[in-house]
This record gives C-alpha cells, structure tokens and sequence, in this order.
C-alpha cells in the first residue's frame, strides 16, 4: 500500500495551478464542482482536460449560475469539453446560496507524475 502526502495549499508561493495541473495530468477520473467558472481560469486547465479526455479521463463538471458570476464564453468553453467527452452540467441556484470548490481526483499509480 503506497501512502500519498496531502497537503492544503495556501497560496502565495504555494501555487494552486501547478497542483491543479499535476492532478489533472494523474487522474483517471475527475470531479469539479464550483459555484462559477470564468474563462480566464477555465482556460489555464482547459488543455489539461483536453489531453485527459483524449486518454480516456472519466470528467464531470459541475458549474452555476451562482451571482451571475459564470461567464458565457467559459459556458462556450465546457460545451467543447462536453463535445469532447466531457459530463457539464449546469445548477440554477435561483435564491439559493451555492458556493462550493470541491476538485476530487482519482488516479491510478501508473499515471502519477515521476516529478
């Protein structure tokens, strides 16, 4: 049985993105959910999803309209995921308070990065 080291990241020079990008790269299956998503973020990952979904990643994300905060063009962004493979759904929050950030990865060892 192989122990992984968990950390919490918590910004400054403990970069989110770079730990993104190493799960993503790793996972055979991945869970997003957030209460908006903007292009601008979308797009850092958005080829790291591509190149999972080509290998055959398992990707569901989920997304809202939480603040009217979601942008179309990141919309436009997850239906070339969908396109690709990729499970997108989207939750009318309405009055309700939807602001959750869970990211969870599944991986195999043999995808896991030799870094």
């Amino acid at each position: 049985m192989t122990t992984h080291e968990q950390s919490l990241v918590i910004g400054g020079h403990d970069n989110f993105l770079p730990k993104l990008l190493t799960a993503i790269n790793a996972a055979t299956r991945i869970d997003i959910a957030v209460s908006f998503i903007r292009a601008s973020g979308l797009a850092l990952i958005k080829t790291a999803l591509e190149d999972a979904l080509a290998a055959d990643v398992s990707i569901r994300i989920v997304t809202g309209g939480y603040l009217y905060i979601t942008e179309p063009k990141a919309l436009r962004m997850l239906m070339i995921l969908q396109e690709k493979g990729a499970q997108v759904k989207i939750f009318e929050s309405g009055n309700t308070a939807f602001h959750m950030k869970s990211y969870i990865f599944i991986h195999r060892e043999d995808r896991l990065s030799k870094d």
